[in-house]
């Protein structure tokens, strides 16, 4: 159980580092009602992304979580490939498109309020397909094939670690004061200068990883 649960908080730490929920609580966090606005942000991701994963594990996915944890050898080379090559074409298009999107970002703190539990709900679900470590933390412990209440437990453990940097914004802006907002006007500088650089590159290099090693061992 140890070794599970290690393997579980391991995985939910790396996938928390998302920019696609801690950008938007950066901009939430800087807002005039952040203490409200990241707290309801940061429900609605831990409870969409923690109802997914209940449903997965307890509902019909379960059977397909069962058939992707021993898929055959080649199947899975071939599934790195493929992901390789596809993260490559995001990362040149996210690439092509980064002035744009560095100025999309930049715009999004005047847009019109969204309500931060529509948003926190609507970036896991467009994300859902997608979140590949999230399968793999669910691949594990239904594999583990413990009792119910230690799986949903794991579940809940996961997202909590998911939703680390969020919890941990929130603790700054309620328990911190003019040094610590000044961090994150810091932290959203960054992002809006660099983040639309940084993402295709990171994608780049991961997707030539994924593909030079499914291309090994075809």
């Amino acid at each position: 159980m140890l070794v599970l649960l290690a393997l579980v908080v391991s995985i939910g730490i790396v996938d928390s580092l998302n920019p696609s929920t801690v950008g938007p609580a950066v901009l939430l966090a800087l807002g005039t009602r952040a203490k409200r606005d990241l707290a309801l942000f940061t429900l609605s991701v831990f409870g969409t992304s923690t109802l997914g994963g209940l449903v997965l594990v307890f509902g019909s996915g379960r059977a397909l979580l069962a058939i992707a944890s021993t898929p055959r050898p080649h199947v899975v080379h071939l599934v790195e490939v493929a992901a390789g090559c596809l993260l490559l074409v995001v990362a040149a298009g996210l690439w092509l498109a980064r002035r744009k999107l560095s100025r999309r970002f930049s715009a999004d703190a005047k847009r019109a309020r969204v309500s931060p539990l529509l948003l926190g709900a609507g970036i896991i679900v467009a994300e859902f397909p997608t979140a590949i470590p999230y399968f793999g933390a669910l691949v594990a412990i239904v594999e583990g094939r413990r009792a119910a209440l230690s799986e949903a437990a794991l579940v809940i453990v996961f997202n909590l670690c998911f939703c680390a940097p969020l919890l941990l914004l929130l603790a700054v802006v309620v328990l911190g004061g003019d040094r610590d907002r000044a961090f994150t006007r810091a932290v959203r500088t960054f992002m809006e200068r660099y983040a639309a650089a940084l993402v295709p590159v990171v994608l780049a290099l991961l997707g030539a990883v994924l593909l030079v090693i499914g291309l090994r061992s075809l």
